[in-house]
């Protein structure tokens, strides 16, 4: 694991990373990767985070943004990864940008609301980011039904609330979820994201991690999501989603 310290650039507009997209690098698992796509990678936060843990792998990062794509690209040459290469490009063309290639795995942080659902932001890229303007989840589902090799693994972080759409989703389109995991602000507190890694045309026995606790009852944050970024980059992330 390359322990060098984490830089990481992004725009003073658009879409800011935040938190989940250090719970979705740690909550990902690079057991058996060799290629991984990161599908929507923004500035390319989770993959470089992914890389930085697992040089060896050999990542896409996939992002529709050209200014993007660029800052990702930038980004993982100041982080010294090698194998890391940034393409401009619409996800749901996957199939067309990519051929016949398969991925072990495809990691994804998708907009996390329907469109023609709350408020869209005035700023165009973290709209896109934010809202399924361009990339939805039943078009990630099945675009990675079709860029993963058998039993390749599709992990991601999504809103509580749709929980129960994606799991129909995955069954739709040949996956069986292997892990998940409840992201909850407070112990007590309902859920707000889930983490979840379903596998390809594989049949695996799912489980349940414990929830993952974000503040403490003061209103700090929690010793595990501090370790998780201690981690990575040794500070909290900057940005607001």
């Amino acid at each position: 694991m390359d322990t060098a310290p984490l830089k990481l650039a992004q725009g003073a507009s658009g879409y800011r990373y935040n938190r989940d997209s250090f719970i979705l690098a740690d909550f990902f698992d690079p057991s058996g990767v060799n290629s991984l796509l990161d599908a929507g990678s923004g500035v390319g936060v989770v993959s470089i985070l992914i890389g930085k843990a697992n040089p060896a792998i050999k990542i896409a990062a996939l992002e529709i943004n050209p200014r993007e794509a660029a800052m990702s690209k930038a980004n993982a040459m100041e982080n010294g990864l090698k194998n890391y290469y940034a393409i401009a490009g619409d996800v749901m063309d996957c199939a067309n940008l990519f051929g016949s290639r398969r991925f072990d795995a495809v990691v994804a942080n998708p907009p996390y609301r329907k469109a023609g659902t709350g408020k869209l932001n005035a700023d165009p890229i973290k709209a896109m980011a934010r809202h399924e303007l361009r990339m939805t989840l039943g078009g990630l589902v099945k675009v990675s039904a079709i860029i993963l090799r058998e039993g390749g693994s599709l992990t991601l972080t999504m809103v509580w609330e749709r929980r129960d759409e994606y799991l129909a989703l995955l069954a739709g389109h040949g996956f069986h979820e292997k892990r998940f995991r409840q992201a909850r602000s407070f112990a007590q507190s309902a859920p707000i994201w889930f983490l979840s890694e379903a596998r390809f045309k594989t049949e695996t026995q799912m489980t349940e991690a414990p929830p993952l606790i974000l503040k403490t009852g003061e209103g700090g944050d929690s010793p595990e999501f501090m370790r998780i970024i201690a981690g990575f980059m040794g500070q909290d992330p900057e940005g607001n989603r």
